[in-house]
């Protein structure tokens, strides 16, 4: 499957409702979206990337999912960004296929919640308060 130019996910607060990337650049390891209603001053970014990396014979494939909003503060006008990343690193030995992967990724999903059910348990405040 490929990531088509115009992504929508759901967001947060409703779970029926969703937000659009669309394409702001591309090339062969990488693509960069830009969410449709964010200002281009204050962008909210949908990045992808691939690379690999060599640890003596054994190759590894590295695939990036990246989201970053830029804010400023009303009071003092300074911007700022948040990043989520997730990084999903795969060796080249044939170990590990997709389903592997894919049971790893319900983990993170299950740590953070997950939009597209409704679900809101999330832990992520816990881990904003450096908690573990």
């Amino acid at each position: 499957m490929i990531i088509p130019a115009e992504v929508a996910l759901h967001t947060a607060d409703d779970h029926d409702a969703s937000v659009t990337f669309v394409l702001k650049g591309q090339d062969l390891k990488s693509s960069e979206r830009i969410r449709e209603d964010s200002s281009l001053d204050l962008p909210e970014i949908f990045r992808i990337s691939h690379t690999t990396s060599q640890q003596n014979k054994l190759i590894t494939d590295r695939h990036l999912v990246q989201f970053s909003m830029r804010k400023r503060d009303s009071l003092t006008g300074n911007e700022g960004t948040a990043v989520v990343n997730l990084t999903i690193a795969v060796p080249r030995n044939g170990v590990f296929d997709v389903d592997d992967v894919i049971h790893l990724c319900q983990h993170v999903y299950s740590i953070i919640g997950y939009a597209d059910t409704g679900e809101t348990n999330s832990y992520v405040r816990a881990l904003l308060r450096g908690q573990v």
